[in-house]
């Protein structure tokens, strides 16, 4: 298809995959931190000075030095909390490195776009308008 005058083609990375790989990964290694630093206060408040879980800060590789000192119904949990990150991260990174062309019209070619705020009556929205 030809590419219309005033207009190229650009290169952009793909949102999407970047923010979901991006929640995904801090959901997963923020809850393990999270969960450490709870356990960590009960143990403070019960006097107890053993830091319990604090490899879990580490991210991706965290959970797996924690597995040493786990008991057995919690390695289960951090290996599925390592491999929840990796897959996060290579999502977020996919979403840099898959990138999408999109046709862009350059500034100064006649061609302008507004969104616009609009007011009614009874109803209340954007409008887009535009010059081709």
């Amino acid at each position: 298809m030809p590419i219309p005058a005033g207009a190229h083609i650009e290169t952009r990375p793909r949102w999407g995959l970047v923010i979901a790989g991006g929640a995904i990964f801090l959901a997963a290694y923020l809850g393990a931190v999270f969960t450490w630093m709870f356990d960590w206060m009960i143990r403070s408040a019960l006097g107890d000075d053993d830091y319990g879980f604090v490899e879990v800060v580490v991210p991706i590789v965290g959970p797996w030095l924690a597995l040493s000192d786990a008991d057995a119904e919690l390695k289960p949990l951090l290996i599925a909390d390592s491999v929840v990150q990796v897959a996060g991260l290579t999502i977020f990174v996919l979403g840099f490195a898959i990138e999408r062309e999109i046709l862009v019209f350059a500034p100064g070619d006649g061609t302008r776009v507004a969104l616009m705020p609009a007011i009614g009556p009874r109803s209340a929205g954007l409008t887009v308008a535009g010059v081709f």
